[in-house]
């Protein structure tokens, strides 16, 4: 079984770029359960052959879109990760 390891890749300043996007009903946090520890290991996977790898979230209850590596995903406390510090 062949799985993506994100959805869209494309070259940006001559180097392959990862991009997971998410979309959830709230102002802030993305749950645990809408990125897996299996997609994150294989953007990062990806990353240490020299690729970029970002998480790109829509909160559309504020209508604000916030971006992330992927690294930032690594940790996993609580049941979701906390976006409201992000610009």
């Amino acid at each position: 079984m062949l799985v993506s390891p994100c959805d869209f890749m494309f070259i940006r300043s001559g180097v392959l770029t990862l991009l997971e996007v998410k979309d959830v009903q709230h102002d802030f946090r993305l749950p645990h359960k809408n990125f897996s520890p299996d997609q994150v290991a294989r953007m990062r996977a990806w990353q240490s052959a020299g690729a970029r790898a970002y998480v790109l979230v829509s909160f559309s209850t504020t209508g604000k879109w916030r971006i992330r590596p992927v690294d930032w995903f690594l940790t996993r406390t609580g049941g979701s990760w906390d976006f409201s510090d992000v610009p």
